[in-house]
């Protein structure tokens, strides 16, 4: 079983507990406003990673045309409880069944799971959905080396600049770049920090 097929099927059977643990849909409202701002009104966003729901919640309640994705299904069944009337679906950010039709994607800790020979294929995806000009809000784990924690999810760590090199050759451009130091009430602990990137689709 490879990595990604073992992340997934971990999810699926914690999914209940994740979504209780991790309620937090504002956690990155700072970054919210930052993207936010840059795109057009009406806004679709492609959310990749929509976890529990709730942030796709929060973002419908104030008019933003929000679509979620999630390759996990027991994750998918706790956002359609929390974000009734949402478009989810279940996807990989390899294979989005979509054009280039997309405002901007939100991507917050979910590509963290992608292995990284896999990063380039998982970013020209995300790329591909977003009109010329398009934003994208992109959150990652700091750190080299990959690391299996024992329920079976793995996380792949980035060094900033081999990150930054990944993005703009999937045709990302880095408009704004900070790091964010906070913890999740879930974890304990040494913390990576998040590597945080604003960047936008070439015209």
């Amino acid at each position: 079983m490879n990595t990604e097929t073992a992340t997934v099927e971990a999810y699926d059977r914690v999914a209940a507990q994740w979504c209780a643990k991790h309620d937090g849909a504002r956690f990155w409202e700072l970054a919210a406003d930052r993207l936010l701002v840059r795109l057009p009104e009406p806004a679709t966003v492609l959310e990749i990673g929509s976890g529990s729901g709730k942030t796709a919640a929060w973002m419908r309640s104030m008019g933003y045309r929000w679509i979620g994705t999630d390759v996990s299904a027991g994750m998918l069944q706790q956002a359609k409880r929390n974000a009734p009337g949402v478009p989810l679906l279940q996807a990989t950010p390899y294979q989005l069944p979509f054009g280039p039709v997309m405002d901007g994607v939100w991507a917050t800790a979910s590509l963290l799971h992608v292995p990284r020979h896999r990063i380039g294929e998982a970013l020209t995806g995300v790329a591909g959905v977003l009109k010329p000009g398009g934003w994208v809000f992109i959150t990652v784990k700091e750190g080299d080396g990959d690391e299996t924690v024992p329920e079976g999810r793995t996380f792949t760590y980035w060094p900033e600049p081999e990150f930054t090199t990944q993005l703009c050759a999937a045709g990302l451009h880095t408009e704004l770049f900070w790091r964010d130091y906070r913890r999740t009430a879930a974890t304990s602990g040494a913390w990576p920090s998040w590597l945080c990137y604003l960047a936008r689709k070439g015209n």
